[in-house]
């Protein structure tokens, strides 16, 4: 599994596909970098942070867990180790 492909998931069950700015956002903030998003309103700028911060949770706290993105809704289901946890959608 890539290091956004929990990201790439919860896009696609929405039928929509991740910007390159935005996947690029995603992996600099895994790489520990910081900078600021400067883009037009409605251009996903709020995804692009937001993910950034979840993605490194999901992977330092459920290592070997799966994503499961419910058919309808905005939220993601996390299993890891017997329990389910809630993530709420990003507020927009």
């Amino acid at each position: 599994m890539s290091d956004v492909a929990a990201a790439e998931k919860w896009f696609a069950s929405k039928g929509w596909a991740p910007l390159e700015f935005q996947r690029e956002v995603w992996r600099a903030y895994l790489r520990g970098e910081s900078g600021l998003v400067h883009a037009a309103t409605g251009t996903g700028k709020t995804l692009a942070a937001w993910w950034g911060p979840l993605l490194e949770w999901l992977a330092r706290e459920t290592a070997g867990a799966s994503l499961v993105v419910p058919n309808e809704g905005d939220q993601v289901w996390v299993v890891a180790e017997g329990r389910v946890v809630l993530v709420p959608r990003p507020v927009r």
